[in-house]
């Protein structure tokens, strides 16, 4: 039986309903302000969180991001296939590969779909001979079977770096129109500059999942090397069982054990974090487009972050943080090395936080995905 409808219907479809949340909840939030009707399908969790401004939810039992077994796979599909039944939508807006896979293949011919890449993620990020052969499977199946997913729908896709709109433009039908937005929009009512704490000992905040593409490694041995340097590393996150890239909780511990990192656990608020620390680190192996940096530079933190698609689509090397190579320990090293000694680390968070307001808030950006909306329905 499906739920009548007086406004369009926009579905969002994430692969965790707390990833939603952080990422997507002020974008829900602007689409309700615009007339929208809004809901979520999301893999079930327990406690099941509340949504403020009437966002309606429908939780998926069978659904996880991370299964590819075809038996699996196809007991997702019948489920998604319900839950489309049920809310009918107008617009779906999927988010994250797998919800862009089968929400793409199973969306109904009369919805318009936007297909969100909020980063090309694992299959596409460069590192070591570890699942390597894993990454060449999943970047087949992409290239032969994302333009099969997409084939008759009325699809628009978004991304939110240059080096991703390639990757994707050379994958699908050039009638397909993509659409580089930056960010899904930042509420920058609920920040403001930070004064910066005492001067010693100097503090670095690291937040984002557990991964080895984080660059959570070479940031430990980075940490090795500045021997002269008081410093703390604080790291917000938790590990990621369903990534085959995640670190696991005994390596975490053995790290804080011998005092490289202080680990705070996975946190939903950072905003009492950022008073304590002089700045945030995210040395990442490739992004769509960090929000954990861009937080940071809500707050007023300068950040120390890598050469990489999406990274330094947020950093102005020497004006509003600091860049280094990816993959490298010693330019890591030389990069902290020059945000310890920087007077002027107050005044580049203070850049940060105005180049935020100028270029990834939700005034920004929320009206380019909003005309999105409205031409996904026309």
């Amino acid at each position: 039986m499906s739920v009548e409808k007086r406004y369009p219907r926009l579905l969002f479809f994430v692969g965790n309903i707390e990833y939603f949340i952080s990422h997507r909840l002020t974008l829900a939030l602007g689409a309700i302000s615009n007339g929208y009707d809004v809901w979520v399908i999301a893999p079930s969790v327990s406690p099941v969180p509340e949504l403020p401004g009437g966002i309606k939810v429908f939780f998926l039992n069978t659904f996880r991001k991370s299964r590819m077994a075809p038996w699996g796979v196809g007991k997702e599909c019948l489920e998604i296939l319900k839950a489309f039944k049920v809310i009918i939508p107008d617009i779906l807006h999927n988010v994250g590969m797998k919800p862009i896979f089968l929400g793409s293949f199973l969306a109904f011919h009369s919805c318009g779909v936007v297909n969100d890449f909020a980063g090309l993620g694992y299959t596409f990020t460069v590192s070591s001979q570890e699942n390597r052969v894993k990454k060449l499977i999943l970047k087949f199946i992409f290239y032969c079977f994302f333009p099969l997913m997409i084939r008759k729908k009325r699809c628009k896709i978004l991304c939110q770096n240059s080096q991703d709109k390639k990757i994707l433009r050379s994958s699908v039908n050039k009638k397909v129109p993509i659409y580089l937005i930056p960010g899904s929009g930042i509420d920058m009512s609920t920040f403001f500059i930070l004064p910066m704490p005492a001067p010693s000992p100097l503090r670095l905040l690291f937040a984002g999942r557990l991964l080895k593409e984080k660059g959570l490694r070479e940031l430990v041995e980075a940490k090795k090397l500045l021997k002269k340097v008081e410093l703390e590393i604080l790291v917000c996150g938790d590990v990621d069982l369903e990534n085959p890239s995640s670190f696991t909780t005994e390596q975490i511990m053995a790290w804080q054990e011998e005092g490289l990192i202080h680990w705070l656990g996975f946190k939903k608020e950072l905003s009492q974090v950022y008073k304590r620390v002089h700045g945030a680190v995210l040395p990442s192996y490739r992004e769509g487009l960090p929000r954990s940096l861009l937080e940071a530079c809500a707050w007023g933190r300068p950040v120390i972050t890598t050469q990489v698609p999406g990274c330094q689509d947020v950093v102005i090397d020497g004006v509003t943080g600091y860049l280094a190579k990816a993959q490298d320990v010693f330019d890591l090293a030389r990069a902290i090395q020059t945000w310890a000694d920087d007077p002027e680390k107050e005044e580049k968070g203070k850049a940060g936080h105005f180049y935020v307001i100028e270029h990834f808030s939700k005034e920004k950006i929320h009206p380019q995905i909003f005309e999105i909306y409205k031409k996904s329905i026309q």
